[in-house]
């Protein structure tokens, strides 16, 4: 836990008092962590599922023809 203190110094004219704020610093860590190795996960199976399916491609028309089938669905 962190407390950050702000004082006259660093405060406008109007504000008389200093303002003191705590913030649970490590645990907003841990969840940005989490979501971060959870994205890290996401991103290389995409890249995975990219090079597999370019790797099965025969000819640069069944590609476009299959790009298009997964964009629209159709």
């Amino acid at each position: 836990m962190y407390e950050i203190e702000l004082t006259k110094k660093g405060m406008t004219a109007t504000c008389i008092e200093a303002i003191i704020v705590r913030t649970e610093v490590g645990e907003s860590r841990l969840g940005i962590g989490i979501i971060m190795a959870a994205s890290a996960l996401v991103g290389v199976w995409g890249v995975t599922c990219l090079i597999s399916g370019l790797s099965q491609v025969a000819s640069m028309q069944e590609l476009f023809r299959s790009i298009t089938i997964g964009f629209t669905g159709i």
